[in-house]
């Protein structure tokens, strides 16, 4: 090995981000560069240090033995380097600096008029959305808000429930129309098409009620992302399984059900425990938090 002492921790950031993402492209997202900088950033930390790290493989990057060896060491490093910056901002009292928020993008859409009354309250922070149904980490700094649906949050997170997440059946409001369809009963369920969570929410209570209904074989469409489900509903592709909070908003899809019973989540909104002091990012989790709780108690 040589050139070593002339890597950065930057170089060492971006080993375990393409460990973690298995591909440069996902890597590049979560450090937001350019896929070909993380390319290329590769290609010249292998250099210096005269081993190869990554195995290039069709399906993706797989690390090599010596890899494998060391990314143990460096995870713990970057993880000690987040604490401490985690606890420098937590000092921060000024309103000043950017916020990245994680949340699902039909919660996205739905806090647009919230968001631009805080921006316009706040003119110096600024506030990045990472609309996406991954997990992230807020030790490792991957994001400073969340918004997300559990039952059972993670202890070391700091935040507040904001509603319950409750769902019902929908489906095309002009095909329930034309078939003068107003309830769906669990008797009729297999004479429809059926949008269903893709096999990575099977896990989700979702995921059973369509498995509990023996609806897999009726499926026709499978999605990852509730905002698609949303989308496949409205153009007549089949029925769904969706959140109310968020349906009963739309115009061209229809509640054919009552709230089904068994299937509620609760909706979070939380920040790292050392950032809850930080003034911006404990600005924007209120405001979050106020205008999702006021937003449900309107619909109800």
């Amino acid at each position: 090995m040589h050139n070593i002492s002339k890597l950065s921790w930057d170089d060492w950031k971006l080993v375990i981000a393409v460990a973690k993402a298995g591909s440069t492209g996902r890597a590049a997202e979560l450090l937001r560069i350019n896929q070909s900088t993380v390319f290329r950033r590769i290609h010249h930390l292998e250099h210096a240090l005269g081993a190869q790290l990554f195995d290039k493989e069709r399906s993706g990057y797989t690390l090599t033995p010596l890899a494998e060896s060391i990314l143990p060491k460096i995870t713990e490093i970057s993880g000690l380097t987040h604490d401490i910056e985690r606890s420098l901002l937590g000092a921060d009292r000024d309103p000043v600096g950017s916020v990245t928020i994680s949340l699902g993008q039909s919660i996205a859409f739905l806090i647009m008029d919230g968001l631009a009354d805080f921006l316009s309250a706040n003119p110096n922070i600024k506030v990045v959305i990472n609309a996406s149904t991954q997990l992230v980490s807020l030790r490792d700094r991957e994001a400073d808000i969340v918004v997300r649906g559990s039952n059972d949050p993670d202890p070391t997170l700091f935040g507040r429930r904001v509603m319950t997440v409750r769902y019902a059946i929908y489906m095309n409001t002009t095909i329930a129309r034309k078939k003068k369809i107003q309830h769906l009963g669990p008797g009729e369920y297999n004479q429809f098409r059926w949008i269903v969570p893709a096999l990575s929410l099977a896990n989700t209570d979702v995921g059973a009620w369509i498995r509990k209904h023996d609806l897999l074989d009726s499926a026709v469409l499978s999605v990852d992302d509730v905002e698609i489900g949303f989308a496949a509903v409205e153009k007549g592709i089949g029925v769904a399984v969706l959140p109310t909070f968020i349906g009963d908003r739309r115009s061209k899809i229809k509640r054919v059900s009552e709230e089904l019973p068994g299937l509620k989540t609760d909706l979070w909104v939380l920040c790292h425990e050392d950032q809850r002091n930080t003034t911006r990012i404990s600005l924007l989790r209120s405001a979050l938090s106020e205008y999702l709780k006021f937003d449900d108690k309107q619909r109800h």
